[in-house]
């Protein structure tokens, strides 16, 4: 590969999988192998490693994840050295999931090599209700790897439709196109209430009581004022939002949970689902119950692998510092 094409995806330094405009080159890897594919990539990722930017970025967010580390309450039993430590492999699975990212939608051309980068843990439990034409909220969160779960499902064409927001949309549509792809849709949900956002929960509704899928990720930080029942999550106390509750209370359906878990090693992706919540059990417990059902399997889950925090800065900024009201 020249060296054009390696400024050109350089461009972002250290997230080449966000360029827009990546789909006019993909023709170049179309008839690759995974193992080149991911002999171009270590060489970029090598490349990037010795620009000044990417040794900035390094230092800058090290410091941000010492900060956010240190202020974790659920952490508190470390050792300053098991921080740093930490930290670091925060890091380093972060950058090397930003190049396993690309590799994995180039591979996708070829749908058998594609999968083959998966292993599935109780798919089962997403199986039963599709085959029985049931909608389900699938919940899975911000701060771990999502993105390989998105990229699976649309490339399998599953009869799923993404509720994330603008950013991530744009991520998604600036690789992929979705006309290709039938039975997966997107839809952008913004953070501000108005008229689009109203139009994205009644399409989501809409579209789970046709037996489809709802993605949605899980964002526990949510403090606006309106809000005043908390739940705990990590040690901390947070204010509840209603998100995918919300939505399965009203279009009677299941909730289920997804964790991907990453090896960098192997590269290989786990898509790990568990926890489902029935309709019933929604229809008969306080909002407030269900997302602390969802947040203990969180928790669980999280804490098995400290180092998949990739974004521990702004996670614990938000959230896990202590609430400034509180005595």
């Amino acid at each position: 590969m020249s060296d054009p094409i390696y400024n050109y995806l350089s461009t972002a330094y250290f997230h080449p999988a966000y360029i827009p405009g990546y789909y006019p080159i993909w023709y170049l890897f179309k008839d690759s192998t995974y193992s080149e594919i991911d002999k171009f990539f270590s060489t970029l990722e090598i490349k990037d490693k010795k620009r000044k930017e990417f040794r900035d970025y390094k230092k800058a967010k090290l410091i941000a994840f010492m900060n956010g580390i240190t202020n974790a309450k659920v952490l508190e039993k470390l050792t300053i050295d098991q921080r740093r430590k930490l930290a670091n492999e925060i890091f380093n699975t972060s950058i090397k999931i930003d190049y396993m990212l690309p590799k994995y939608a180039f591979s996708s051309f070829n749908k058998s090599m594609f999968n083959s980068l998966f292993i599935l843990k109780n798919y089962n439990l997403l199986d039963n209700l599709i085959n029985q034409k049931k909608g389900v909220v699938l919940i899975s969160h911000h701060w771990c790897a999502f993105q390989f779960s998105m990229i699976y499902f649309l490339v399998n064409n599953l009869p799923i439709t993404f509720l994330i927001s603008d950013e991530v949309v744009h991520n998604l549509t600036d690789i992929y196109d979705f006309s290709k792809y039938p039975n997966a849709e997107v839809i952008g949900l913004s953070s501000q209430k108005g008229k689009k956002s109203d139009y994205a929960l009644y399409k989501s509704i809409k579209e789970l009581k046709q037996g489809r899928i709802i993605f949605i990720l899980c964002d526990n930080p949510v403090t606006p004022k309106n809000i005043t029942k908390k739940t705990t999550f990590m040690g901390s106390s947070v204010y509840i939002s209603r998100g995918g509750v919300g939505l399965a209370k009203i279009a009677k359906v299941p909730i289920l949970h997804l964790v991907s878990y990453i090896n960098s090693k192997t590269e290989k992706t786990t898509l790990a689902f568990g926890e489902l919540i029935t309709f019933k059990k929604i229809l008969n417990n306080k909002t407030e119950d269900l997302v602390s059902v969802s947040n203990k399997y969180m928790e669980k889950e999280l804490l098995k692998r400290l180092d998949h925090w990739i974004y521990a800065d702004w996670f614990y900024k938000y959230m896990l510092v202590k609430d400034k009201n509180e005595k």
